[in-house]
């Protein structure tokens, strides 16, 4: 199993940011959601033996997220960003 560790040392785990400029106004989480979507997918699917633990550092609340290959659904690799 491939595991990747991405920390966001930026990364805010507050809802306080903008739609609008995600990448200026949420600690650059938009780079985070590329690396989920170049972590899973693959040519014809959502590569299932991998997983992915994101680290946001960026609030008072640091908080992390683990994402496991097998139990992810409707990952599109052609979404920018789709909250």
């Amino acid at each position: 199993m491939r595991t990747f560790v991405i920390v966001g040392h930026k990364a805010t785990t507050s809802p306080n940011f903008s739609l609008e400029d995600i990448p200026g106004t949420s600690g650059r989480l938009d780079i985070l959601c590329r690396a989920v979507t170049a972590a899973f997918v693959i040519s014809h699917g959502i590569r299932k033996d991998a997983s992915v633990c994101l680290v946001l550092l960026g609030g008072e609340a640091p908080k992390t997220i683990l994402l496991h290959g097998g139990s992810l659904r409707h990952l599109n690799p052609d979404a920018c960003l789709s909250f």
